[in-house]
């Protein structure tokens, strides 16, 4: 069945990509000199996707890295996260791998990362032959579910919580057992030691793909912001996001009615209040004043500030 994973796996693979290769590929990983960086081509890609196969849902990045072997030489690497069995799978992995080759004449290795809980679905190659021609195309295909929960727990790599956090959302049913996890997963990066903006990344993917009953939501809210300040550590979280996420709700419903620029003006306002309250208590009716008379270009500055600000003069802060 298909699934609404698409944003937040495109953004971790963003956030996570040298720490997504370690965890999942750690062959390729060996291969690549890290020190020269690499570099997404989305716009490259999705020139060449830009078709009926580029509609299906499912995730795909092009990246540019370089070779360890002393050598200038780069090449290219395709990946597609794929959350239902499609028996086209690995005809689109065959037709992207060469249509990538054809645009830049490089060595290409094409990645899949299968997400579903069908362990009998693991495509890996395509073939095709026809009166005495025929080619045979493979590649490296990972299935989450292979993986051991037990060793992803103990695993310093943060792309590690992409991956369970993948498993507990396809494989438990039970939104109490859920919710309990959900909190255990939050106490347990804070235990890792990631610095504040890997912390925060790895929530927005968790919260994003481990969907709960509101009930649940606001109970995980409240165990989360005890998990924060037992370990001084006041990071963005969830419920600063659904904050906004709240606020920009009720700015779309205004929007249908005062006109759709002003109702986003609104939602942003909104947000940034419910987020302060959330963070520092009760928004003064200065600070009030001060968020409704602003225009858009400083809501958005005022609420980019917001993520690192640990006071709320820090957030009106100019550059």
């Amino acid at each position: 069945m298909k699934n609404d994973t698409d944003n937040p796996w495109k953004e971790a693979l963003e956030k996570f990509f040298k720490e997504f290769i370690e965890l999942l590929f750690p062959e390729i990983f060996l291969h690549i000199d890290w020190e020269k960086g690499w570099e997404f081509l989305d716009k490259e890609f999705n020139r060449i996707s830009k078709d009926n196969l580029s509609a299906k849902k499912y995730v795909d990045k092009l990246v540019k890295a370089y070779l360890k072997n002393g050598s200038e030489k780069w090449f290219l690497i395709h990946i597609e996260v794929q959350g239902y069995k499609d028996p086209a799978f690995s005809e689109r992995m065959f037709v992207y791998y060469y249509r990538i080759f054809d645009k830049f004449k490089k060595d290409i290795v094409s990645l899949a990362v299968l997400t579903d809980d069908n362990k009998k679905y693991k495509p890996s190659e395509y073939r095709r032959e026809f009166l005495g021609c025929g080619l045979k195309f493979w590649y490296p295909a990972v299935k989450l579910i292979d993986f051991d929960f037990e060793e992803l727990q103990n695993s310093k790599n943060p792309f590690s919580f992409v991956v369970m956090a993948q498993l507990k959302s396809i494989l438990e049913n039970d939104p109490l057992k859920k919710k309990d996890w959900k909190t255990e997963l939050a106490r347990l990066m804070f235990k890792k030691g990631y610095d504040k903006q890997k912390i925060v990344d790895i929530f927005y993917f968790i919260d994003w793909l481990v969907k709960l009953p509101e009930e649940l939501e606001e109970l995980y809210y409240k165990e989360i912001q005890t998990i924060e300040k037992e370990e001084n550590m006041p990071y963005i979280t969830t419920p600063e996001r659904i904050g906004f996420k709240r606020g920009m709700d009720i700015g779309m419903e205004k929007g249908m009615d005062i006109g759709m620029e002003k109702g986003m003006d609104i939602g942003m306002e909104k947000a940034l209040k419910s987020m302060i309250k959330v963070r520092f208590g009760n928004v003064s009716f200065d600070i009030e004043r001060k968020i409704n008379e602003a225009s858009k270009e400083q809501l958005e500055k005022w609420i980019i500030n917001f993520v690192n600000s640990r006071t709320i003069d820090e957030i009106f802060e100019e550059n």
